[in-house]
């Protein structure tokens, strides 16, 4: 009985994440249930369209001979999919989940716990492989004749590819925890593993191509891949009906998981009743006062700092522009062919504008300002209730926007700068346009946010990743960007990079005063109503 109420617990919040409506804490219904229901389902066909047809692309090029390269390659894809989309849900479910105390004071064996979320935490992960699995399954039946061992063979596998990231999974996101509950600042650490994941993610993902044409390309099977990758090799072999390969992944798969989830299992309740072994030392001295202002910015810099998810997915965009930035300065002739084939049919341009509309594209990804308003959450009576006025309030979130965007905007705009080598006017105008759009897109997320607040949420991964402000702050840049740059190509003929540069920067400086007049004005009577 007590296993079936955990289990309703836990799926209960594994649904919410698709089918509740995260503003009003209720299941979306009627229209706006289906059409979210539309959406997620459209998504995923989407993308599992793309992976037909890569997987018909590959199916395609290989010889019968290295036919275990089909499902060596599809599920290579299928786990690191799996791995990205679970290992931080696993964190947060498993090792950090905020009602491990309250569970653990209750009489629930804690092996129920850990079984409980494991499964939960399975069904997520064949969710994300199912967007990778089923086409490769579809293709592998529609292009090449299957035997009945074949089908029977990709559908066991499906099981044991879903045990074998789970187990990976569950090992990982032990290690992000342990490292975390050791340090000082587990902000630090589960960004920084966040981003180092990432980081290999992309690096294999952009190698990746070279590495299958070259093994597309082999007439037999390479030792390296029989004995360093054995297992993913007995798994492709598994796909083509082999029944020998089918034991060996299915037996590994199995053990792997059974011996991480004992384990899991038997350090759960120590793991999760332990605290934090770093010592908290206190400072002795004179207590500081600091103005207002400055007190209002480091509190605002200490809530950035404090939350991974705010650090990664609201200011992402200052690491893609430092990144941006250091290619361009060494690959300055990337950005001279682009441009000199765009100017094959614009021939008087001279790329600052293009330039400036992609620094502002890429800084356009930092919406710090867009869910800080519904960060303040349940305690939006405090910050009303200091002797501050709105105005200073708003103004330390537009900084904190500032500080970690304006800077690395303006490196990748030198960059540019070096790489183009436009006249002097042009590239002050870049200089100058790139800012005046960073104050109107910070300007332009807190407006939104203080007319579409969200503080009814549960943790601060619901206030930063949904609401309707995020959503509108990142898109309604995009769009605007798009709007006043291209429109810039056929008029090129009629106009120079420079002019038109001081209309763009003309456009957001309005912006900006048209903004900051708003939030003077009526934004701060509207703060001061919100509860």
């Amino acid at each position: 009985m007590m296993l079936k109420a955990l289990f309703k617990k836990q799926f209960a919040e594994l649904f919410a994440m698709f089918f509740k409506n995260h503003r009003t804490g209720r299941m979306r219904s009627g229209a706006s249930g289906v059409i979210f229901i539309l959406v997620i389902v459209a998504s995923f066909i989407g993308m599992a369209a793309i992976f037909y047809t890569m997987a018909r692309g590959v199916l395609l090029g290989i010889s019968e001979e290295m036919s275990f390269l089909y499902y060596f390659l599809m599920g290579l894809i299928a786990i690191a999919i799996g791995l990205l989309g679970s290992i931080f849900n696993a964190y947060s479910t498993i090792y950090n989940a905020k009602d491990n105390e309250l569970l653990l004071s209750m009489p629930i064996p804690p092996r129920h716990i850990v079984f409980v979320r494991v499964i939960s935490l399975a069904a997520l992960s064949m969710l994300y492989e199912g967007v990778v699995l089923v086409p490769t399954f579809l293709a592998r039946i529609i292009v090449k004749p299957a035997s009945a061992l074949v089908v029977v063979n990709h559908l066991l596998l499906f099981l044991f590819v879903t045990l074998f990231v789970v187990a990976l999974t569950l090992v990982l996101a032990f290690f992000i925890a342990a490292i975390g509950r050791k340090v000082k600042r587990k902000s630090l650490v589960t960004v920084v593993s966040s981003l180092v994941f990432v980081v290999v993610y992309y690096f294999c993902y952009f190698k990746a191509q070279g590495v299958v044409s070259s093994l597309m390309t082999m007439t037999e099977v390479p030792p390296a891949i029989k004995k360093g990758l054995f297992l993913f090799y007995y798994m492709g072999l598994a796909a083509e009906g082999d029944a020998v390969g089918m034991a060996i992944f299915a037996a590994v798969s199995v053990a792997t998981f059974a011996l991480t989830y004992v384990i899991i299992t038997l350090l759960f309740r120590r793991f999760s009743l332990a605290r934090s072994n770093v010592a908290l030392k206190g400072k002795v001295g004179d207590v500081r006062s600091a103005k207002p202002r400055v007190a209002l910015f480091k509190r605002e810099w200490k809530r950035f700092l404090s939350l991974p998810v705010y650090i990664l997915n609201c200011s992402f965009g200052s690491l893609m522009l430092l990144l941006l930035g250091v290619l361009i300065y060494v690959k300055a002739d990337i950005i001279s062919t682009v441009v000199d084939a765009a100017k094959a049919m614009f021939p008087k341009m001279n790329g600052a504008v293009l330039a400036t509309g992609m620094v502002c594209m890429v800084a356009a990804t930092n919406d710090l300002t867009a869910p800080s308003v519904s960060l303040e959450g349940r305690s939006m009576w405090l910050i009303r209730s200091l002797p501050v006025a709105a105005v200073d309030v708003f103004r330390a979130k537009i900084e904190l926007h500032l500080a970690l965007t304006v800077l690395p905007a303006l490196f990748a705009a030198s960059a540019f700068v070096y790489a183009l080598r436009p006249d002097v006017l042009s590239a002050i105008m870049i200089f100058l346009s790139v800012p005046a759009f960073v104050f109107f897109s910070a300007a332009f997320g807190l407006i939104v946010n203080i007319l579409k607040p969200f503080f009814d949420w549960k943790n601060e991964t619901m206030a930063v990743k949904t609401g309707v402000s995020v959503l509108v702050s990142i898109f309604g840049m995009f769009a605007l960007v798009f709007a006043v740059t291209l429109p810039f190509l056929p008029l090129s003929t009629w106009i120079a990079d420079r002019y038109y540069l001081m209309i763009f920067f003309a456009v957001f400086l309005v912006g900006d005063i048209l903004f900051v007049k708003w939030l003077t004005t009526s934004g701060a009577k509207r703060f001061d109503t919100l509860s």
